[in-house]
């Protein structure tokens, strides 16, 4: 039996390969997503330590209206910083 090949094969289920996937499905194309590791995500992740929660990357995106516009084809609804945890550890202080 012959099935039918993808329309797209991405490499990766990191950032970038999960957006890429997203919006060749949502234009009606078929992808195969292929993937290494036992979770997407790439190199973005958490890890608990003895003193909490630790980002292994990214952990924020700049708002875009292109941003909007996925989160709301994807029916996701966006989550913003509130000010008071908005600190940047940049040279041995936080600001």
């Amino acid at each position: 039996m012959r099935t039918q090949s993808p329309d797209y094969i991405v490499i990766g289920a990191g950032f970038t390969g999960l957006l890429y996937s997203t919006l060749a499905v949502l234009e009606g194309r078929s992808v195969f997503l292929y993937e290494k590791q036992n979770r997407s995500g790439g190199l973005v992740g958490s890890i608990q330590t003895p003193f909490g929660l630790v980002e292994t990357a990214a952990n924020g995106i700049l708002n875009s209206y292109q941003l909007e516009e996925l989160a709301s084809a994807l029916g996701l609804k966006i989550l913003t910083t509130e000010k008071n945890q908005k600190k940047i550890y940049l040279e041995k202080r936080i600001s």
